[in-house]
């Protein structure tokens, strides 16, 4: 899919080590989404020639980004756990996903951590398993992720995104079979 790519193109380094960006993120799901180029961006931090800026336009018409206040988006700052947490849900309510599975957090000795504004997004992402704690108990909402982290977190997205595409298809196919069964839509 080339969702994510590398760090340097020219000499093929990837960096798993690296913090991934709010502007890598709206990136990534931008390409995954086929986005819309030459948006208004609302950004006064995102200039308009930046390699993301597409993308941080199409993320903050769609819904999937907010800015952090003051018409910033700060898009080469680490994005933090919760903040990835809230994008993929947000992408997830966007793209028609079900979002209502829910995880309750206190497993997690650090669940008083979460923001209430990431509070849904994170039981959702956990409830599903895309985001898991970080070992010790510890779900480290407002550490950083990793590009490696990320990847791993895109990977289980969308695992459920074609593990929903399969349901919906065979309930779909149930629909069409017990319609030609009954000789009626009704």
């Amino acid at each position: 899919l080339e969702l994510v790519k590398g760090v340097n193109e020219a000499q093929r380094i990837f960096d798993l080590t690296s913090d991934i960006t709010r502007g890598s993120l709206a990136s990534i799901l931008y390409r995954f989404s086929n986005g819309e180029k030459g948006l208004e961006n609302p950004f006064s931090d995102v200039a308009g020639d930046a390699w993301y800026a597409d993308a941080v336009a199409w993320a903050a018409k769609t819904g999937v980004v907010n800015g952090k206040g003051n018409n910033d988006f700060a898009p080469n700052d680490a994005i933090s756990r919760q903040e990835l947490a809230v994008m993929l849900f947000r992408y997830a309510k966007l793209i028609g996903m079900d979002v209502k599975t829910q995880a309750e957090l206190t497993k997690f000795s650090d669940s008083a951590d979460v923001a209430d504004w990431a509070k849904e997004a994170m039981t959702w992402c956990v409830g599903v398993g895309i985001l898991k704690g970080t070992g010790a108990d510890l779900l480290n909402p407002k550490g950083t992720a990793s590009r490696a982290e990320c990847v791993v977190m895109l990977s289980r997205f969308i695992g459920l995104l074609k593990a929903s595409a399969r349901d919906n298809k065979h309930s779909k196919s149930k629909e069409k079979a017990d319609v030609v069964q009954t000789g009626s839509a009704f």
